[in-house]
């Protein structure tokens, strides 16, 4: 493992997104392709599965995803509970994906708002969870920060687009 498995400065895409949020406020409507928050998902994947697993992440997508499954079947893989955790929420993450991003879902934007309030967050604070249990003090007080900024955030989004209606 390196002496970085994951870099600190990939929470710059979530301060990007609550940039944004606060700007614009889009809690309700699909993500681009190259989001802040999906390209903070995909960097954190790509770091953890080649630093931590010593796997190469192509993208969120199927093949990683069964690569993921792969992982927490090994019977050789001695995963923490954190990094079990984490692979187990790419999983989820992949099949997210291509509904936050409009492709398949034709509903209202129930799914984008569980994504923003619910899935983020939670993958921010596993996150810090696993960079405790790692060792990695500082990418565990990066993640904190990051997730009661994001949170904060996408409630204030969430208010005023409920006020809008």
């Amino acid at each position: 493992m390196n002496s970085k498995p994951i870099a600190p400065e990939i929470f710059n895409f979530i301060d990007e997104a609550v940039e944004a949020l606060a700007k614009e406020g889009q809690v309700d409507e699909p993500l681009n392709f190259g989001s802040p928050v999906r390209e903070f998902c995909r960097t954190f994947y790509e770091q953890f599965f080649a630093n931590v697993a010593n796997k190469r992440l192509r993208d969120i997508s199927a093949e990683s995803a069964l690569e993921a499954t792969l992982l927490l079947r090994d019977p050789k893989g001695s995963w923490s509970q954190e990094t079990r955790t984490l692979l187990g929420t790419f999983q989820h993450l992949y099949k997210m994906d291509a509904d936050v991003r409009g492709q398949n879902y034709g509903g209202d934007g129930d799914i984008y708002r569980e994504f923003h309030e619910v899935f983020v967050v939670e993958l921010i604070e596993e996150i810090e969870a696993w960079a405790k249990s790692a060792g990695e003090e500082t990418l565990a007080e990066r993640a904190k920060g990051s997730a009661g900024a994001y949170a904060e955030a996408v409630g204030k989004a969430i208010e005023a687009a409920d006020a809008d209606d």
